[in-house]
Order: structure tokens, then C-alpha cells, then sequence
């Protein structure tokens, strides 16, 4: 018979918590870089960011 695993958080202990508060500092950290991300990329789309192409950036070096 399998083991079953363990859930990660105890569900009584989230309720009334948010997302954010749930996480673990290096989840948390993760969420971070990725909300940024998100905002780069909207910022892009507005036209108020210009990206690079990874070729122009690896022709520099």
C-alpha cells in the first residue's frame, strides 16, 4: 500500500490568511520575481519598457 503524503499546510491553520501569508520565504521570494515579471510585461505592452532580444545582449559581451 502507498504512503500518503503529507499536505504541505494545515488547512485550519490558513483559514482567514491570505495567499501571500501562507508562503514560505523562499515561496515568497519566488512570487516576487514573478509578480515583477508581470509588471515588466505590462509595462511593455504600454510601450513604456523596451525589451532586448537575447541576441543583442550575448553580441555585447
Amino acid at each position: 500500500m502507498m504512503k500518503r503524503e503529507r499536505p504541505l499546510f494545515n488547512k485550519a491553520s490558513l483559514k482567514g490568511k491570505t495567499l501571500e501569508k501562507q508562503l514560505t520565504t523562499v515561496q515568497m521570494e519566488i512570487w516576487k520575481n514573478v509578480k515583477q515579471g508581470f509588471v515588466e510585461l505590462k509595462l511593455e505592452e504600454e510601450g513604456k519598457l523596451k525589451f532586448r532580444a537575447v541576441e543583442e545582449l550575448l553580441n555585447e559581451l
